[in-house]
This record gives structure tokens, C-alpha cells and sequence, in this order.
């Protein structure tokens, strides 16, 4: 409160100074009986009395009722939620101005909330409130010279300007009388609305304050009749008009659309839900139009035609697009549509470089994403949860909005092809408008094939448009094409060169009703679905809340959360609750966090907590971990100690961990062999001052530089790392543990067999990096599948080794990059010691501590982390051992890529994996015994480890 108002009048509280009543009548405009609208407070006390606020620092001082404001509205009720027609009149006072110019939200994919936030108002009168989101708010503003009418299913639908200004006082008049609402300020008519979209038709009376200071003084409410009239026909008056430091077109008084072709509005009244690029897209990054060197509005009245040109300064290909949209008012179907139309140019000198798909638009839908910490009672909600698409074949198909792939199918999951003309796209979910989208025409140089694809991440639209291409090799972004296969409208086997020419793509934007979008919602079905009975565990907590894990979702519905990758949710153990989640032999699960992935925004320092539960651990047992999107090195894993056999053992500590950025992988991983349970997890905000805690790896290592060592320990399921990294391996399929004349081996079957390592940066294998293996190969196939391949190659009686690129990421299969091979040197059958060397862009390949041969090959080492936004097709882009496979992360078998096994067969006593090169004297020694020395542990029968609670500190 200022100081010329900081004088309280407590005395005017009594019942002697409130003048106000309430009279009972019928009311002319609803049915059955209601109360007449009838209030007055002539005093600061009396308006106290009579509306009550919803905070506590609204005061009855002597110029009113009011006070300084914080930013965000809040409001004070008074009256019958069953008033419905009525004159509203007070007096405003600003007294210190509003200064926030923020809360436009563009661009605004998740939690949209219409502008509620809109800065820059200081007070305002609430009309007819029957709920947060029913109701209709007048707002005054210094700063913007204007006065708004904001609904929260409308958005701002009057904008008009007003010189109001600080130090003075305002009379305000609202009437509502039906759908008409009219205002006037000092006698001066500024609004003449009415609601044609959403109205809202009775509710309480209301003053709200957000910034600044101000208040409200003789508050007077009275009775009216319903307007006679009907509302006249809309005709749309389109002009331009700078407002909130953004050029927008307004039809009216209603700002409808940016000139950038955001905050799209599609009905009068209604509130904004599309955003769109003005400029077409390729998946070969040639088309992107970071600049327009040309805007012109060439029509403005009861139409918007814009004309604009896009280039590259950037990029020297001289490549353009024209766009022309225009923007009319269909009467009869009482919708805004936006006829969009991109023509790009592609001269002589970019010929093949650009991609085979084309994105017009990569449509933005406004609120779609909710929040994924559905733990969260009061979380943002979602305002769509389907999208319905026309296919080639004139059925309706329908795609659940999830960020887990949608549903099991066998071909795009996130969309269908289309025909060009078909009624197209439609968002179903809100119960007033459903945004559509149609796919007009193309010139003749496109394919006949073109589709929809919904991206899993924000649910943006990619309008999939595929050139015709003739033959060769294009850009490696066609490699993705193939890739992503499933989970997008890309046609699979996609390759050749996109031609110079002019290339014309138009798609028109609109809305339907939305009880017209639901009836195609329940005619459709889904496209080419494998099994729609999928179940997948989700993390439901995101930051501040307890998790549970007693959460799993049918993967074909509309959800919020992100999935769980691997673990198990065991509903048989539980802590406080009847389930837990539970891992298997050397796995992890985890999920993606943070505030790009709608689960809260990571402070700088956290404390997690929970529980665990283990049975038979050996090696570290159960650790939590973080890892930092857009810097794979950014790491932390925390290690409870607790091995053996356990029951429930509380944790908690402090990360040190720099997880406030956009995203977060986490991890719950047993790092060792036998079973942990997981329970009752939770991560919450410390102050960044809060000493961390974590004990990381490595544990206790004999050698920091090894950071890998299989020597025989473990058991059925998989083996023990003794290196400290915790890069302990869990077999798949056919690789085991056997025992060969008294010692402990793997044994690989060279089909499907291969062994997943827990990886870290610390095993990124990037150069220079020693890999040393006692083997006796029996056939050829992987040593090492990543990013990158080592191979045994050729037939027996003897092998090489190879290097290579791996195909299946950058380039399609089918265009297999050239293998790096050695001449053959390894026996078959035999036991031998192999050591790799890569350094200094060579591989040094050595047997028996002997140098054998050099190869020309640079190994820039792996994505370490297995990421859900990169493999949310079941492409684990993660280090596996004498074969390749999905591990724990499988949950379609559709997800298969590559398909599994195609390692190596023979047998391994021993591999250590060292972060430098070694010489060759210690090359020499690891064949002379140094490095096989463990391979002499005898067999043993396995026993339950006694019961342990280690302190596994550095």
C-alpha cells in the first residue's frame, strides 16, 4: 500500500456503514426462478462486506477497497452465482500503474491458458463468474492505454483503447443482458460484444486487482432485462494493428491472428489454438528460412491476403519460398480459415540437397500438452486427446495423443497417408472447436503419396509432403526417413535426388464443431495396429511428489506421462504401497524429466530419497542417477552400498548434479547382479547452498584407468564388472555363463545372443581406448555394436577383425558404409588374447602381445546414454557386446532395429576395456598372464551372499 493510503478505517466496518441488498425476482432471461441482480456498497467497508476476496491483501481503506497487487489477478465475489441479467457500475482508482508486459504466450504448446496472465492491467470488474474457467473479466490498463474483455474459453475477444492514467479515478458501467455485454467508461461507449461462441449466462459480480495499486469504490448491481434483439450477423472487418509489441490483424475489436501466423483464432469469441511457420521445411535442412526479405498485406477489409518472401542468409544455395495465405470468414459455418500456400524455388545449384520430405507449416496446437507430474492433483491439463486423419481410403483413422510412440502398429504411428482434398486433420478434445487441417493441392512434381504425422515430443503436426526424386544418393537425413519409419508419416526406403524447379504445396487451416470432431472420433479406427493392448509403467511424480510406481497406462490412449523404460512393475512387493519397481540382473530403467518434458522444472540442487529392497546383489547394488540433455558427459550416479539380501532400506542424499536445464534422464539401476527393488521414490527442491552427497562412481577402483573388467564372476544372468565403473553386463537370449575345464566363461551362440554393459561416459569407448579380449571365436559377427562396429570377420580356420560405421544411423540400410578390415590372423577354436588399440585415427590390432596390423580408422566413441527422445521407436542407441538387441527397453516386438543377435560365436574368459592406449611392453604383458591371471577362478556353486549394507564411497 502507498503511504497517501495506508490509513486503515477499521469503524467503518460497523453494521452502520454498510449500505447494501439483495432483492428475489424472476429473471427474464432463464428459466425457472432465479434472483434479481440487486447490490450496492456505498462505503470501502461495505464493499469489504459485500465481496469477498480470495486473497488477503485486499484492504477497506478510505479511498476504497483495494490495494497494491503482486502480478497475478486475484478476485473478490460478491452477488448470486444464479444472477444473470444486469447493470454493473463502480469507481476505479489507479493509484500506481501495472508494469509487466509479459503473458502473450507465443508458441505456446503446453498449458495455454488464453492470455490469463496477460501483463500490464492493474484492476478490473468480473462478470457473470460461476467458475475459474466461467466467466468474464474487464481489465483497465496505464500501460497499454486500453481496456480488454478477457474470457477463459475466449481469450482477449475486445481490445479497445483508452488513455487511462494514474492518479485519477474511472466510472465503469457493464451491462449484461444476454449474450450482449456493453461497457462504458466516464460516459464513453468503448464495447458492444456480443457472445456468440461460449457465453457464459449468469454468475456472481466481481472486482479483481493484478498490478500496481488501485480501488473500488461505490459498487452498485441492478437488474436488467434480457437484450430483445438477436445477435446480428458477424461480418468481419480485418485491420492491422500493433499490440503488446507484436504486429497482429484484428477483425473488430478481437485480436485474431500475428503476422507471424501464431495465436491463431478460428471462431469470433473463441480462444486462439493453432500456431503455424510461415515457410516450408525439409528433413535435409536445406529449406530453412530464417529471414523475410519481403512482407506485404495486399488486402485488408472482409479478407487478410499476406504475401511474403523467406531466404537463407545463412546457407549460399539461393533457395526461396513465397508464401500467400489468405484469411477469410466463412458465415456459414461461422469459422476463420487460412488458406496457406508455400512456392519454393530451388535453383540449379542446390540440386540434391534437399531433403525427400517436405514439412508445410509443423502446425503448433495451442494447450495441447498437459502435465506429465499427474501425481499433482492441480497439474495442467491437457485440452486435446486425439487427433482423427482421413486416409488415402477415405477411412477415419485415429491417433491417441501420448509422448510414448501413440500405439503398436506396423506402420506410422502418428499418422496415416492422405489424399490431397480430403476433409484432412481434426484436434478432438475441446467441446466447443476443433482445429482442422487440409492438404489442398500440390504441383504435379510431388508424389501422390503424402501424409500426417503427430510428434510424440509436443504434438506439433509435420504435413508430410514428398517430392518426386530421381535416382542417387541424397542427403544423409534421408537415412533418418527410414529410420523413423514407425512413429512418422515418412515412407520407408527413401532415397534419391530432389530436382531444381519450382515446388508448390497449399494446405488450408479452419474448425469444425466439436461435437462434428468427436462423431469422426468414433468412427475411427486405428492404422495398421499390431496389439492395442499394450500396457507401459509411467512416472507419474515429476518433481515434489512421491512415487510409487503403482502406475501403468494403456500405451493406446491419450496419458500425459512418460514412459518407463525396462524395469518391471512387481504388484506382488511394495513398501507402503502393494507394488515397486523392480530390476533384474545389471539393468536400469529410466524416463525422461524436467521442464521440457512437463514433469517441473529442476532447481540446482535436489534431494532424492526412497526405498530399496535387494535379493542376492553383488557389486554396487542400488544406485539413482541423473544425466543432462544436450551434454552426454553430465553425469551423476548415486550408490546406496546395499548389497546382499535386504529387506526395505530407506536412502537419501543430496545431488550436486546441474539438472536445471530443459531436460533430464533418471535412472534407477542395479549395479551388479541378483534383484533390487525400488520403491516410494521422490525428488525435491533444496537450496542450492545444501551440501551434495553423492557417492559416484568410480567405487574403490584397482586402476582408474580400466574401466571395464570381465574376468568370470557373476552369475545365470549376467556378469560382474571388478573394475568399479559398474559396467557390469546382464545377458540376452542365448549368452551365458558356463564352465570349461574348471573355469567360468560366456558362452555366445553367434544368433541371437548378446550382453548389454551398464555404460557411462566413462565407457564411451572414444578414442584412445584399449580393448583387451581372451577369446576362441568359433564364427564371425560383432565384437561391439554402438554407433560404430568392431567385428570378427572372414570364415575359419581363421578370422580378421573389422571396422565400421554403423549403418543403421546417418545412412539407410541398404547403403552399407565401407568396412575397415584386417587380413585374418585370429585361429578358430582356440583360446588367444586379442587387443585392440585405436588412436591417432588408427587401430592397432595385436594377438598373442604381438603387433599383427594397423588399420585406418578413426573411433569417435558413443551416445552413452539411452535417450527416449532419440529411441522412442525401440532404436536403443546403446553399447552392446558380441551381438546387438532392444535389452530391457523392448516392449513391441515391432521395435526390433536392428533385428537382434549377428555377434560373434565362440566363447570369452575374460575382456578389460581401458581409457588409453596401451604400449606395446603392456600389451606384451597381458598376453605373458597379467591380463588373464583371473581367468583361473574356479567354477563355484552359487550361494545367497551374506546379507550387507556397504559403504561404497570413492
Amino acid at each position: 500500500m502507498s503511504e497517501q493510503t495506508r490509513s486503515a478505517f477499521p469503524q467503518l466496518a460497523g453494521a452502520a456503514a454498510l449500505v447494501f441488498w439483495m432483492l428475489s425476482a424472476a429473471s427474464p432471461y432463464a428459466q425457472g426462478p432465479t434472483r434479481a441482480a440487486s447490490l450496492e456498497a456505498t462505503t470501502p467497508a461495505a464493499t469489504a462486506a459485500a465481496f469477498k476476496a480470495d486473497a488477503e491483501d485486499w484492504a477497506a481503506v478510505e479511498i476504497g477497497y483495494g490495494g497494491p497487487a503482486e502480478g497475478d489477478w486475484t478476485y473478490a465475489l460478491g452477488g448470486d452465482a444464479a444472477w444473470t441479467n444486469y447493470r454493473v457500475e463502480c469507481r476505479v482508482r489507479l493509484v500506481q500503474p501495472a508494469t509487466r508486459k509479459d503473458g502473450l504466450e507465443l508458441r505456446s504448446f503446453v498449458t495455454f491458458d488464453s492470455h490469463a496472465r496477460l501483463g500490464g492491467y492493474e484492476a478490473g470488474l468480473i462478470l457473470r463468474h460461476r467458475s475459474p474457467r466461467k466467466h468474464y473479466r474487464l481489465a483497465v490498463s496505464s500501460l497499454w492505454k486500453e481496456i480488454i474483455l478477457w474470457r477463459p474459453s475466449g481469450g482477449v475477444v475486445q481490445a479497445v483503447g483508452f488513455p487511462f492514467e494514474v492518479g485519477k479515478t474511472y466510472h465503469i458501467v457493464a451491462e449484461c443482458r444476454g449474450p450482449r455485454i456493453c461497457v462504458r467508461v466516464d460516459g464513453r461507449e468503448l464495447i458492444d460484444w456480443w457472445d456468440t461462441a461460449d457465453p457464459v449466462e449468469s454468475g456472481k459480480v466481481g472486482l479483481a486487482r493484478k498490478e500496481g495499486e488501485s480501488y473500488f469504490t461505490s459498487v452498485k448491481v441492478g437488474a436488467m432485462d434480457a437484450a430483445a434483439e438477436k445477435a446480428p450477423p458477424h461480418v468481419a472487418r480485418f485491420h492491422e494493428r500493433q499490440w503488446h509489441g507484436q504486429r497482429f490483424f484484428f477483425d473488430g475489436n478481437e485480436p485474431i491472428f500475428t503476422h507471424k501466423l501464431d495465436l491463431m483464432k478460428f471462431r469470433p469469441g473463441y480462444r486462439p489454438l493453432l500456431e503455424v511457420s510461415s515457410f516450408i521445411s525439409d528433413t535435409g535442412l536445406l529449406l530453412r528460412f530464417r529471414k523475410t526479405v519481403r512482407y506485404t498485406v495486399v488486402v485488408l477489409g472482409e479478407q487478410v491476403i499476406i504475401e511474403m518472401t523467406g531466404v537463407d542468409p545463412k546457407n549460399e544455395s539461393g533457395v526461396t519460398c513465397l508464401t500467400r495465405v489468405v484469411v477469410r470468414y466463412d458465415a456459414a459455418a461461422d469459422v476463420y480459415s487460412y488458406d496457406h500456400c508455400c512456392t519454393t524455388r530451388i535453383p540449379e545449384r542446390a540440386k540434391g540437397k534437399a531433403g525427400a520430405v517436405w514439412d508445410h507449416g509443423n502446425t503448433l496446437i495451442l494447450g495441447a500438452v498437459g502435465s506429465a507430474n499427474t501425481r499433482d492433483p492441480d497439474s495442467p491439463k491437457p485440452t486435446y486427446h486425439w487427433i482423427v486423419i482421413e486416409g488415402e481410403d477415405g477411412k477415419f483413422y485415429k491417433v491417441p495423443l501420448n509422448h510414448n510412440i501413440h500405439y503398436d502398429g506396423a506402420a506410422e504411428t502418428s499418422g496415416c497417408p492422405v489424399k490431397p482434398g480430403g476433409s484432412g486433420w481434426v484436434a478432438v478434445g475441446d467441446s466447443v472447436l476443433s482445429p482442422t487441417i487440409r492438404m489442398q493441392d500440390r504441383s504435379p512434381n510431388f508424389a501422390d503419396k503424402n501424409g500426417f504425422a503427430t510428434c510424440w515430443w509436443a504434438y506439433d503436426v509435420h504435413i508430410g509432403f514428398y517430392p518426386k526424386l530421381v535416382s542417387g544418393e541424397g542427403p544423409m537425413s534421408h537415412g533418418l526417413i527410414e529410420r523413423c519409419a514407425r512413429g512418422g508419416f515418412y515412407p520407408p526406403k527413401v532415397h534419391g535426388v530432389v530436382l531444381p524447379g519450382e515446388y508448390r504445396t497449399r494446405v488450408i487451416y479452419s474448425a469444425i464443431n466439436a461435437s462434428e470432431a468427436r462423431d469422426r472420433l468414433a468412427k475411427a479406427e486405428f492404422y495398421q495396429p499390431v496389439n492395442l493392448d499394450v500396457k507401459i509403467p509411467v512416472y507419474a511424480a515429476g518433481i515434489g511428489f512421491r512415487e510409487p510406481f503403482d502406475k501403468t497406462v494403456l500405451l493406446a490412449s491419450p496419458h500425459t506421462e512418460h514412459r518407463i523404460w525396462a524395469g518391471v512393475i512387481d504388484e506382488q512387493v511394495g513398501h507402503d504401497s502393494p507394488s515397486s519397481l523392480r530390476l533384474n540382473g545389471a539393468t536400469e530403467a529410466y524416463v525422461q524429466t524436467g521442464s521440457s518434458y512437463f514433469s517441473g522444472r529442476y532447481p540446482k540442487k535436489v534431494r532424492v530419497s526412497g526405498w530399496v529392497k535387494t535379493k542376492d546383489v553383488q557389486g554396487e547394488g542400488p544406485a539413482v542417477g541423473f544425466r543432462r540433455f544436450g551434454n552426454r558427459d553430465t553425469f551423476e550416479f548415486h550408490n546406496t552400498g546395499v548389497t546382499g539380501t535386504t529387506d526395505w532400506t530407506p536412502f537419501s542424499y543430496v545431488t550436486g548434479f546441474p539438472a536445471n536445464c530443459f531436460g533430464v534422464t533418471l535412472y534407477w539401476r542395479n549395479s551388479g547382479t541378483g534383484t533390487v527393488w525400488f520403491d516410494d521414490f521422490k525428488i525435491e527442491r533444496v537450496e542450492d547452498t545444501t551440501e551434495a552427497a553423492a557417492r559416484n562412481y568410480p567405487v574403490r577402483p584397482a586402476d582408474a584407468d580400466i574401466v571395464l573388467k570381465w574376468d568370470g564372476r557373476g552369475d545365470a544372468r549376467g556378469v560382474l564388472d571388478s573394475s568399479g565403473y559398474g559396467s557390469h553386463g546382464k545377458f540376452y537370449d542365448q549368452a551365458t555363463l558356463i564352465e570349461e575345464r574348471g573355469t567360468r566363461v560366456i558362452e555366445l551362440s553367434g544368433q541371437s545372443s548378446y550382453i548389454w554393459p551398464l555404460s557411462s561416459p566413462n565407457l564411451s569407448m572414444a578414442s584412445p581406448v584399449t580393448l583387451a579380449v581372451r577369446l576362441k571365436p568359433e564364427a564371425a559377427g560383432y565384437l561391439l555394436f554402438w554407433d560404430f562396429n568392431f567385428l570378427v570377420t572372414g570364415k575359419g580356420p581363421k578370422f580378421g577383425i573389422g571396422y565400421q560405421e554403423n549403418t543403421l544411423f546417418g545412412k539407410p540400410r541398404g547403403l552399407s558404409d565401407p568396412m575397415v578390415a584386417s587380413k585374418p590372423f585370429l585361429q578358430a577354436g582356440k583360446w588367444q588374447t586379442l587387443v585392440i588399440v585405436a588412436a591417432d585415427d588408427s587401430m592397432k590390432l595385436s594377438r598373442a602381445g604381438k603387433l599383427v596390423e594397423t588399420l585406418a580408422a578413426t573411433v569417435k566413441g558413443g551416445n552413452w546414454g539411452p535417450m527416449a527422445m532419440d529411441d522412442h521407436q525401440g532404436v536403443h542407441r546403446r553399447l552392446s557386446f558380441f551381438g546387438s538387441g532392444p535389452g530391457d527397453a523392448l516392449i513391441l516386438a515391432s521395435d526390433e532395429i536392428p533385428p537382434r543377435g549377428g555377434g560373434m560365436k565362440g566363447k570369452v574368459s575374460e575382456m578389460v576395456i581401458y581409457r588409453r592406449a596401451l604400449d606395446e611392453r603392456e600389451i606384451e604383458e597381458l598376453s605373458a598372464g597379467s591380463h588373464t591371471h583371473s581367468s583361473n577362478i574356479r567354477a563355484e556353486t552359487t550361494s545367497q551372499q551374506r546379507t550387507h549394507h556397504g559403504d561404497s564411497r570413492n
